[in-house]
């Protein structure tokens, strides 16, 4: 069982006699002056999994005893930077010691900035200490099974290709938002669903959009796609009381994707972070889409980091999404503070009521392209 690790989870104090790494709460205590404990006793718990391209790793089950202390770059009074008990030390699957196993749970997230887990590590004494080597992990012996992902198809229909000219669908997508219907089609595989009651949700009369993953997120080489599941769109601008503009496929992970990503790999320059479908469909080629109304996650963040490390990226979301766009520069700047590719990252504000889709390709591409130069000139 995994075990959840809260902030507010603590007990008091304790010597450090009576925990799992006397060496490093000791040095804790010097460096930070009061140590609270969290799940005390409990042990870091790891298995050994196979992934899906036949690669073995470790995956933490449980995290075990934690060391909770003030986080002094957020200037933090309430105990909220944590250490694991492992720290330090060499872990299995790891050749060298883990100085990675700390965090702060206050909303600057100092343990992902590049310069903080240096000056961390430094502060605990790396590389100058030998902490407890009777600190153990302890691994389950049985191997997990290769990663599986549930097996994603499409709502049974048609593709837009096929559909009348004055099918709703077509009026809508070319008459009303001006699409290229060939387009759509051959590039992002947009479909028609007249009924759906095989896949849930069910649902009728809807575009059906196709989202695409890799088959290894991280891999390297070639990238082979899967299918990821699917949204089916709202036709019109009017939802019903009620009625969402999209449905999402069950069992479709929306935290771990971007709408638009074998697409941005094919061609070079700017990436752009858009709100929905249909603003990628207006860039054609260089637009992500999140999939719902979160910020990214750490992982989608780090499909960018991967991704697209040495291009720009371009934060445009519809005129409303102010405020969501500003926490997003601040997420992607802080994901780029260490990089050593491309730094830019550059906001841009649309006025309110206008999202992407509702320019001209050429229009959006311009005030893309100007936004970088902006950022090369700063």
């Amino acid at each position: 069982m995994t075990t959840t690790m809260s902030p507010t989870s603590t007990i008091p104090a304790s010597t450090s006699s009576d925990v799992l790494n006397p060496v490093l709460f000791a040095l804790l205590q010097v460096r930070f002056g009061h140590v609270r404990v969290v799940h005390r006793g409990e042990r870091r718990v790891m298995r050994q999994v196979v992934g899906p391209g036949g690669q073995r790793r470790f995956e933490t089950v449980q995290r075990g005893e934690q060391y909770a202390v003030n986080c002094r770059f957020c200037n933090d009074t309430h105990r909220r930077l944590f250490v694991g008990y492992t720290f330090g030390t060499v872990e299995p699957g790891r050749s060298v010691p883990n100085y990675r196993l700390w965090c702060c749970h206050n909303e600057t997230h100092c343990h992902n900035q590049g310069r903080y887990q240096i000056a961390f590590a430094s502060l605990l004494g790396r590389p100058h200490i030998r902490l407890e080597t009777s600190v153990s992990t302890e691994v389950n012996a049985s191997v997990a099974p290769a990663t599986s992902r549930p097996a994603m198809r499409l709502p049974e229909g048609r593709t837009i290709l096929d559909l009348v000219p004055n099918h709703p669908a077509i009026q809508y997508l070319a008459g009303v938002r001006h699409f290229d219907i060939p387009e759509l089609a051959n590039v992002w595989g947009v479909g028609y669903c007249q009924m759906n009651l095989d896949l849930v949700p069910n649902f009728c009369n809807r575009i059906v959009a196709p989202v695409w993953r890799p088959r290894r997120d991280f891999g390297s080489g070639p990238v082979e796609w899967e299918l990821a599941g699917w949204q089916a769109r709202f036709i019109g601008d009017e939802l019903p009381a009620g009625e969402p503009k999209y449905y999402s496929a069950d069992g479709m992970p929306t935290s771990e994707l971007w709408y638009g990503l074998p697409q941005a790999l094919s061609v070079d320059g700017p990436v752009a972070i858009v709100e929905g479908a249909t603003d990628v469909w207006r860039l054609r080629a260089g637009g992500l889409a999140l999939l719902g109304s979160n910020l990214p996650s750490r992982h989608q963040l780090m499909l960018i980091q991967h991704y697209f490390s040495h291009r720009p990226l371009v934060i445009l979301l519809d005129g409303d999404a102010h405020e969501k766009a500003i926490r997003i520069e601040q997420q992607l700047k802080r994901l780029r503070m260490v990089s050593t590719g491309d730094r830019r990252v550059v906001r841009v504000d649309l006025p309110c009521g206008k999202d992407p889709a509702d320019l001209p390709r050429h229009e959006i591409w311009a005030i893309i392209n100007d936004a970088v130069q902006r950022a090369n000139n700063d």
